[in-house]
């Protein structure tokens, strides 16, 4: 499903999708801060992934964090965040955040709690799904409350560079201004470009794609992708625009980054 529709399926339980805080307190289990919702042992035999056949039924693994299923694997989760430098949410709408994992990952650092991931909202897929979220009508929001009734986010502080110090806003040397040039302060959003308050930020040309081979991934494409037995990397541009040059060449993506993409090419 996409977001759109997810959200609206919560709408209409009377709920809405989880904030990414939410979502990844939850999943972590508070302050215990768990690699994994169950804990820190291997996802193997705790939760649906490796799964070429599609997603599992819910229940078929243990409860993790809160007595929670499925926060770990089986389908990535939309949140109601949209996709910006954590831990303040973007202002547009350009993609929205989802968490979790899915059945069909195959390495560890997907299943992690913190990892995020995102999604144009008009994007769907077999291996996307939600949970819905309530707000206890006794909870009172510091911040105050967005249009969708989640607490708008409270930072507190974060760990900074040894030669800066939070600010209440960013992670800035001593004596800088509260927003560096070009952003301004938005309640619940930190430091935002100036033009943000007009519309979603300019189209950006990107670097140009390069395609260099890396054989030594070449078993497992031929292990998990029939037809496709050569391992290439790509790098440069946005991961939208990888993702159409790999896709041209007949690839199929088996691992991400920042940066670059791991493929198994004809």
């Amino acid at each position: 499903m996409d977001w759109h529709q997810a959200a609206a399926y919560c709408k209409a339980q009377d709920a809405r999708l989880p904030t990414e805080v939410e979502w990844e307190f939850a999943a972590r289990g508070g302050e215990e801060y768990r690699a994994y919702s169950w804990g820190s042992e291997d996802p193997d035999g705790r939760t649906c992934w490796k799964h070429p056949g599609g997603s599992c039924e819910v229940g078929q693994y243990a409860a993790g964090a809160f007595g929670l299923l499925d926060m770990t694997g089986n389908v990535w989760e939309w949140t109601s965040t949209s996709f910006g430098p954590y831990p303040w949410p973007a202002t547009n709408n350009l993609s929205k955040v989802y968490r979790g994992g899915s059945w069909s990952r195959r390495f560890n650092k997907w299943m992690r709690t913190p990892l995020r991931n995102r999604f144009p909202p008009k994007s769907q897929g077999s291996h996307l799904g939600m949970r819905c979220a309530q707000t206890p009508g006794d909870v009172t929001c510091p911040e105050g409350q967005a249009e969708d009734g989640s607490c708008l986010r409270e930072v507190l502080e974060i760990d900074c560079p040894p030669t800066e110090k939070w600010n209440g806003l960013r992670c800035a040397k001593e004596g800088a201004p509260p927003c560096p040039e070009g952003r301004k302060e938005k309640k619940g959003f930190g430091c935002v470009l100036e033009h943000e308050a007009d519309g979603p930020p300019p189209e950006v040309e990107s670097s140009p794609v390069s395609r260099n081979r890396t054989s030594g991934f070449d078993s497992d494409c031929d292990a998990h992708y029939p037809g496709r037995p050569h391992a290439y990397r790509y790098t440069g541009g946005t991961h939208a625009k990888r993702n159409a040059v790999s896709g041209g060449a007949g690839c199929k993506n088996r691992d991400v980054g920042v940066g670059w993409n791991s493929c198994c090419c004809p």
